[in-house]
């Protein structure tokens, strides 16, 4: 139960950061404030947190890979369209939203693949 709540949040907070990302993109707002970075920190490190609460030995299969790839292709295209409006602006890619959310989304792909893999690793060492 609590992992789906986290789960929920992590999409909730996905799904702000997309919208965020691109209503500024558009906006053509220069700078990179403290809530897009808060935005992309609680995005990454709350799908991160789910897919460690998974991987741990007593943990009951959950769906936390599943959701969390979904979640970064999501923030990923997301992103891409973003960082294709940025383009365009003056200062290109300097300050880029887009680049913010594309980093999260690999760490996030890059963490779902990880961690179950260095937890199997653990629990055949540990026999």
């Amino acid at each position: 139960m609590e992992l789906m709540i986290l789960l929920a949040a992590g999409a909730l907070f996905a799904a702000l950061l997309a919208l965020n990302n691109l209503l500024k993109a558009f906006a053509r707002t220069r700078k990179v404030g403290l809530v897009d970075l808060l935005l992309a920190f609680m995005t990454t490190l709350i799908f991160v947190t789910a897919i460690t609460l998974t991987s741990l030995p007593d943990a009951a299969s959950a769906p936390a890979t599943t959701w969390s790839l979904y979640a970064a292709a999501g923030i990923g295209a997301a992103s891409v369209i973003t960082l294709l409006v940025e383009v365009f602006r003056p200062q290109r890619l300097r300050g880029s939203r887009g680049l913010l959310g594309v980093f999260s989304a690999l760490l996030i792909a890059l963490s779902s693949v990880a961690i179950p893999f260095a937890g199997g690793v653990y629990r055949c060492a540990a026999f």
